[in-house]
């Protein structure tokens, strides 16, 4: 009896080793991350003698103005990283369909690799959009506030802007990063 339950449990391993290695994600375009609210937001475009003109003789001016030069450049930098995201996931769509058209099987192990990276991207995809709103929209948000008696609001709002920007930059290089492994094992089987 022990015999025959070790044989059934070998076979159920194998048929799972085999499923896994035949699965295929169903489209790279499942984890694209949406950048719709990287269009460029007007409060960003305040040159710093703006701000320094209507907030002047306030106590936190240079935390003000260093927070928001700080935003500048994360916006920018974010800009780049979606960009570079764009373009990996291009390149892992070119590769996959390179893979296909060689019509061979994954390996088991490299079927389980790229079904586990598949749901890290949509658990990171996920992590991303559960940011919408948090960002972005809060600076809109500010628009007709920008004055003396509302600083600390601005910037308590600019500090919380940046913590969820850090946090979508952190979601984005993963992304890169999975998206550039995937592509590794697609390499292989095509050289």
């Amino acid at each position: 009896m022990k015999k025959i339950m070790m044989i059934v449990g070998a076979i159920a391993l194998v048929g799972l080793g085999f499923v896994l290695g035949s699965y295929e994600p169903k489209e790279v375009g499942d984890v694209e991350f949406t950048t719709s609210e990287m269009s460029e937001i007007e409060l960003l475009s305040y040159t710093n003698s703006e701000l320094v003109e209507t907030f002047e003789e306030t106590d936190s001016l240079e935390v003000f103005l260093s927070l928001h030069n700080e935003l500048i450049l994360k916006h920018q930098e974010l800009k780049e990283k979606y960009s570079m995201l764009k373009t990996t996931r291009e390149s892992l769509t070119s590769e996959r369909q390179a893979f296909r058209a060689l019509n061979v099987r994954l390996t088991r192990e490299d079927g389980v690799i790229l079904w586990t990276q598949y749901n890290d991207l949509l658990d990171l995809k996920d992590a991303h959009e559960e940011t919408n709103g948090l960002a972005y929209q809060r600076l809109v948000d500010l628009k007709g506030l920008y004055t003396k008696e509302n600083i600390d609001l601005i910037i308590q709002t600019y500090q919380e802007v940046l913590t969820v920007l850090n946090e979508r930059e952190v979601l984005v290089d993963q992304a890169i990063s999975i998206m550039n492994q995937s592509i590794l094992v697609y390499q292989n089987y095509l050289i």
